[in-house]
């Protein structure tokens, strides 16, 4: 999840206010500030994206003031909604959700506080990990839960990816606030972040998705026979993201020499003059993240006769 700190500008990050009211009321016609402090301010290393339903804003009636907030007008019943403000500086990111309400007239709808009477605060469970981590074709389900239960149905429940809405029809929103994700794609790694609302709080939770390839052997060793001093191959050629391959002989681990033990480049072992101290149960190990597949086979020498097999006139006719 990000981390709102206070941030020198010599740190290398950024962060954004977040004591700044996350919802904000106006008229039609008005113009209006979306708060967004940025610290270290804009500049050429500090990028600040404002963005509506995954799309960047207009120019034409946005104009983002010196330190990042949004200034928005003439203000029509279209611009209410939820806006996004994103903060990048080198690797760091931070970002806020803003709700505009616009309305007609001369009177706002108010929004409760607190000193208007009782108000029934929540929170989002953040006691599991922020990390996932699965396999394709999978099924994840990131959790939202919101405490006490109680206030689940006062609550407004939305998801973005990277910051952006969700359209993609494997994704269901559920009625406890969860979000599941069908036939997990390696597209389908992203920041999700649940943002929880009232009419007088917003709360917010990021989850990290990473979803590895399908990791599966396409070819696999075989066992072989080989004459000695000759060269041995034992294929191992195996799909997937970021693999790493390791070979063990009889269960220890093969060091590739570069010279009569080499390792090719699509994980591959290959054994130089092989000698009778060669032979043995050689495994091909694939592993990514917490996943592996393994394969094995067996090296063995094949025996060499001193002499030719003797035809039958040869061995009825042999001298002794």
């Amino acid at each position: 999840m990000f981390r709102h700190l206070t941030l020198t500008p010599d740190s290398g990050g950024v962060s954004i206010d977040q004591t700044d009211p996350s919802s904000v009321e106006a008229l039609v016609g008005q113009t209006v500030v979306l708060p967004c402090r940025v610290s270290p301010p804009p500049s050429s290393t500090v990028k600040v994206d404002w963005r509506r339903d995954g799309d960047p804003l207009s120019t034409r009636r946005h104009h983002q003031k010196p330190n990042g907030s949004l200034l928005v007008g003439p203000l029509s019943q279209l611009d209410s909604g939820w806006f996004l403000c994103v903060a990048t500086r080198e690797q760091e990111r931070d970002h806020r959700y803003i709700y505009l309400s616009v309305s007609v007239g001369s009177s706002l709808v108010p929004i409760l506080m607190p000193r208007d009477g009782p108000v029934l605060r929540f929170s989002i469970d953040r006691s599991g990990s922020s990390q996932l981590e699965m396999r394709s074709g999978q099924t994840a389900r990131l959790s939202c839960t919101i405490a006490p239960p109680s206030a689940l149905k006062a609550v407004s429940i939305q998801w973005t990816k990277d910051g952006q809405t969700l359209s993609d029809p494997r994704l269901t929103q559920h009625s406890d606030g969860s979000l599941s994700i069908v036939s997990l794609q390696a597209a389908d790694s992203a920041l999700y972040t649940c943002t929880a609302s009232s009419e007088q709080q917003l709360e917010q939770r990021t989850l990290q998705l990473k979803v590895q390839a399908d990791l599966k052997i396409t070819t696999a060793p075989n066992n072989i026979q080989v004459p000695e001093g000759s060269t041995a191959l034992l294929p191992c050629v195996v799909s997937g993201d970021n693999v790493n391959i390791g070979w063990s002989r009889n269960g220890v681990p093969v060091r590739p020499d570069g010279r009569l033990v080499l390792k090719s480049s699509d994980g591959s072992l290959i054994l130089n003059s092989v000698t009778p101290a060669d032979e043995g149960t050689y495994t091909c190990n694939a592993y990514t993240g917490i996943y592996s597949v393994s394969a094995t086979a067996e090296v063995k020498l094949l025996l060499r006769q001193l002499h030719p097999p003797l035809s039958e006139e040869e061995e009825g006719g042999r001298l002794w």
